[in-house]
């Protein structure tokens, strides 16, 4: 027999902050006709897996798809459990974003142990919860841009995801690259910041990045120049300089090497140079 979903809002979201006094669990066989995202806050709940159940803590993510058994709930030896909930139909590119690791219960689950992801992903959540209460016509679309930017903030901890596994001094490395992409950095600078000598940083990041530290920063480089190019009136000198090169002639041969075309062709319709 197959039970129907609760019928809930797109862009929805909400707080349950539950007690011995209030206790909380959801059953629902049909699930929801939407998406549903639960986030644990602070305390402890739980989730069933058929016979046996797997604990919620602080930094746990639910996912459920549409018409997926939900039974949750607090955990009564905790006593109490702030969690916050989100309900949404995908945009069509959020799926790939959606390939969490799953649990025997059918439900998807991630794990943000990192401090200051977690504050900053619940800043976000507050965001949302005000929005939802306030007088914007169009707060649901608020809402849903919202959760697009915690599903993305998830995807980088989502073990299938290409920076999940990163060791945490490429991660240091990372942000410094690009905290400082307008400077001039060099292996040493950038092994004296993660603590690795520049042959070992040279190594380490080549074999989880896939290509060197100076060649992901001059993407990164290459990658601003293009949109300042595309979306101001700045010239080809402004624009290198901005970016952190200091002789224009030398940042077009790069910017070329790079994209197959120069500064001046990517700026004209088509690539093609007008007189």
């Amino acid at each position: 027999m197959k039970f129907p979903p609760v019928i809930l809002q797109s862009g929805s979201v909400g707080r349950s902050q539950n007690n011995r006094n209030n206790p909380h669990r959801v059953f629902r066989l049909g699930g929801t006709d939407v998406w549903l995202l639960e986030y644990t806050v602070s305390g402890r709940g739980w989730i069933s897996e058929g016979k046996s159940t797997f604990p919620l803590e602080a930094g746990d993510f639910l996912l459920f798809e549409p018409e997926v058994l939900q039974d949750y709930g607090m955990d009564k030896d905790a006593g109490e459990w702030n969690h916050i909930w989100f309900c949404f139909t995908p945009r069509s590119h959020w799926h790939d974003w959606l390939a969490w690791p799953k649990r025997a219960g059918g439900f998807f689950n991630l794990q943000i142990r990192d401090a200051q992801v977690r504050r900053q992903l619940l800043a976000r959540m507050e965001d949302a919860l005000k929005l939802s209460l306030g007088t914007y016509v169009r707060r649901r679309d608020f809402v849903m841009n919202i959760i697009e930017e915690i599903l993305l903030t998830c995807d980088i901890w989502n073990p299938a995801s290409r920076t999940a596994g990163l060791d945490d001094r490429i991660r240091t490395a990372l942000n410094y690259l690009c905290d400082n992409s307008v400077k001039r950095i060099t292996l040493t600078d950038l092994g004296r910041v993660c603590a690795l000598s520049p042959s070992r940083l040279s190594h380490l990041f080549k074999q989880q990045m896939g290509e060197t530290p100076m060649q992901y920063l001059e993407q990164r480089k290459i990658e601003r120049a293009k949109d300042l190019l595309l979306m101001t009136g700045k010239t080809v000198s402004q624009v290198a300089y901005e970016i952190g090169f200091e002789n224009q002639f030398y940042f077009s041969r790069v910017f070329k090497r790079c994209t197959g075309k120069s500064p001046r062709q990517i700026r004209q319709p088509h690539g093609k140079v007008t007189a």
